[in-house]
């Protein structure tokens, strides 16, 4: 048996997740922990094997799963990924993993990878706490970092507006506010209305 089928036969399901969302989007890497962490904690909601085997739970910058960097380490450790400059990517073996994997995985999982590893890999730090805070209060429990993105937190969803990240209705039910509310304060930002 040779490495890469040596590694497939031993790859359980959270970790072949992790394999094909670090191959989705063109193998672009995965912006540091903090995005791999968050990502899989919103796929964790469409993959059931995510939400099963990660256990997420508040932590100190929001949901947090020690089993997330447990698994990123193991898949370091074996030569599937590579993290050099605070970004983790598939080494070229990791590639060709990816691409066994890939071939087995159902289209519209593939898809979810896609889209959220696309959605969130280019926000700022700050961006994707908002709003996974906004999003998912309830991991809100221990975050050091709550307190000070509080004050941003209208303008900081106002921008993914912006950036076309979300629609103007997303920003309403994120910020619990009232659609003209957010409309309003868009128009006086100067930033179009974007809905979907």
């Amino acid at each position: 048996m040779d490495y890469k089928d040596k590694v497939l036969d031993g790859l359980d399901e959270l970790q072949s997740s992790m394999i094909l969302l670090a191959h989705a989007d063109k193998d672009s890497p995965i912006k540091g922990k903090l995005k791999l962490q968050k990502i899989l904690y919103l796929l964790a909601y469409k993959i059931d094997q995510v939400r099963e085997l990660s256990s997420y739970e508040p932590d100190m910058l929001g949901p947090y799963s020690e089993t997330i960097d447990e698994e990123a380490e193991y898949l370091k450790n074996i030569g599937v990924f590579t993290a050099a400059e605070g970004s983790i990517s598939l080494t070229n073996d990791g590639k060709e993993i990816a691409k066994e994997l890939e071939k087995k995985e159902k289209p519209h999982v593939i898809q979810y990878l896609d889209n959220f590893k696309r959605f969130l890999n280019d926000m700022s730090s700050d961006e994707l706490l908002c709003y996974v805070y906004s999003a998912y209060p309830e991991m809100i429990g221990e975050s050091v970092k709550y307190n000070q993105l509080l004050p941003k937190m209208e303008d900081t969803i106002l921008n993914l507006v912006k950036k076309h990240k979300i629609s103007s209705e997303r920003a309403a039910e994120l910020l619990r506010k009232n659609p003209d509310y957010i409309i309003r304060k868009l128009k006086e930002k100067g930033i179009p209305v974007f809905s979907k």
